[in-house]
């Protein structure tokens, strides 16, 4: 095995390639998924009844589920359940009539997160903003409360650190309307890997015996070359179409052959209409036909790196565009060969 520097595309698998240089991977849009526990807070403003939160921390946990759409944007489902916060009363008597009384609060979110770095780090600064709606109960039928809307407003900072191909540790910061906040640290997995789908890497390349070079073929003769250069008037087409006539698919046909027999020759095809209709019309119209002609040869076996197809619309007519025969005569198809030292 001699080392080669060689750069080739593959599928990522880490079974074969291993660990490799993540600068070198290109991005590509995956899911991921992950848990985690941390502090909790829980703050409601103000006193419904008398009740108000006298210790408002707790532990809670987090469990989420996102998309990583672009290298720099992450959307993402949480939920996040706050775990629970001791209630007071301002009333002693009231208090005592109902001990260790608490509220919780569980809250699932939509947001959508920026990435400083993106994905090409291992680690990553992310801000995101998000709706959440906070489902908050209490621990006795009796406790008055004021249950929250629907819509809060989410903001969260945090820091990733992605320490495996497919695995990754996030600590993050959120806040619920002022209402709740979690600050805690996950571990998550991505699916599939977002970065390594197709890599870029070098390979030793093995010591093979290099075949004998083709041998140069022959110049092709100049009454075959003369065939590729001109206007195929046998070649026409249906009005106002790019179907082939018949007749100029049994012209094709001859054509496929000396192409067969000279495998050196590549050649343009031209197509041209007159100046009946628009412009824009005819030349549209002369690259659907010079496509069709592509099209045909190749269904005869030609290399499609052998053949170029263009539409020149009305720009190059060989006749006046104001009498039928001149019309006629502009409404061609031409072949032009793209290297003439082919030929002798």
């Amino acid at each position: 095995m001699v080392p080669n520097e060689l750069t080739v595309w593959q599928l990522y698998d880490p079974d074969v390639h291993g660990e490799l240089n993540r600068r070198n991977l290109k991005f590509k849009s995956g899911w991921y998924a992950g848990a985690g526990v941390g502090s909790t807070e829980v703050a409601p403003e103000g006193t419904s009844g008398g009740w108000y939160v006298k210790d408002d921390r707790d532990w809670g946990y987090k469990i989420f589920i996102g998309q990583r759409i672009f290298p720099h944007w992450s959307g993402e489902l949480s939920f996040v359940d706050t775990g629970e916060a001791g209630l007071g009363n301002t009333n002693p008597s009231i208090e005592a009539l109902i001990p260790d009384a608490t509220i919780s609060y569980k809250i699932p979110t939509v947001s959508g997160s920026f990435h400083l770095w993106g994905p090409k780090n291992d680690i990553d600064m992310f801000a995101r903003v998000g709706l959440s709606s906070i489902i908050n109960t209490v621990s006795d039928s009796r406790i008055s409360y004021e249950k929250q809307t629907f819509a809060q407003l989410n903001v969260g900072v945090g820091l990733q650190w992605r320490f495996a191909p497919n695995w990754f540790v996030r600590a993050e910061y959120d806040s619920f309307d002022n209402d709740a906040s979690f600050i805690g640290v996950s571990l998550a997995r991505y699916f599939p890997i977002h970065d390594t789908h197709r890599i870029p890497k070098t390979v030793e390349a093995p010591v093979v015996i290099q075949p004998e070079p083709e041998p140069i073929p022959d110049p092709v003769p100049e009454q075959t070359c003369q065939i590729f250069n001109g206007a195929i008037d046998a070649i026409q087409f249906q009005v106002d179409s790019a179907d082939l006539t018949p007749e100029s698919e049994t012209a094709l046909n001859e054509t496929a052959k000396q192409l067969m027999a000279h495998p050196a020759i590549a050649i343009e095809i031209q197509a041209h209409t007159d100046s009946t209709a628009s412009e824009e019309y005819n030349l549209d119209l002369s690259n659907r036909r010079a496509d069709r002609i592509k099209s045909y040869l190749q269904e005869q076996g030609i290399a499609p790196e052998r053949l170029i197809a263009k539409g020149f619309g009305e720009t190059q007519p060989r006749a006046t565009n104001e009498t039928e025969v001149g019309r006629s005569l502009n409404r061609r198809v031409e072949f032009k060969i793209i290297d003439s030292t082919v030929c002798e």
